[in-house]
């Protein structure tokens, strides 16, 4: 009389797959730099640094900082959601990271519409104003190229 040993695989070494398969990074913010619109020779990318830090007579207007480090328990529990998903093979690691970069580019732009303070100071307003007349008051927001140039990527 012979034995047989059977092995059926449920699922064991897909986890295993996930478990070992290292995570990929999220990059937010101003990714993929160009000159800004405004004509002042600076790139988005040093036009949003200077208004998260502040320079000389631009003050400190906060955009990513708030979002990134005051939602870090989001952030957190998303990652632990896309960790789960991954290992029930729900959806790869890549995309649960898309996923969470997406959601902080739209809580990074709803930031900046609401509007940062400082406000403008009225030499500011009166510079924003357009032809016709209608002056854009809300900070950060001139041409929208810079609100456009906030985005996420996945590595």
């Amino acid at each position: 009389m012979a034995t047989t040993i059977v092995d059926r695989d449920k699922g064991y070494a897909r986890l295993l797959k996930a478990a070992t398969e290292r995570m990929p990074t999220l990059a937010v913010g101003v990714l993929h730099d160009e000159i800004h619109e405004d004509g002042n020779g600076k790139t988005v990318g040093e036009i949003g640094e200077i208004h998260e830090l502040g320079l000389g007579n631009v003050p400190a207007r906060p955009w990513l900082r708030p979002v990134v480090d005051g939602r870090r328990a989001l952030v957190q529990a998303r990652l632990k959601r896309v960790a789960e998903a991954v290992a029930l093979g729900r959806l790869s690691a890549k995309e649960g990271m898309n996923l969470l970069g997406l959601d902080l580019v739209r809580i990074i732009k709803a930031r900046i519409i609401a509007g940062i303070a400082p406000g403008l100071t009225e030499e500011t307003k009166r510079r924003k104003r357009n032809k016709a007349g209608q002056s854009k008051d809300t900070p950060l927001i001139n041409t929208s190229q810079f609100l456009g140039s906030i985005t996420s990527e996945v590595k």
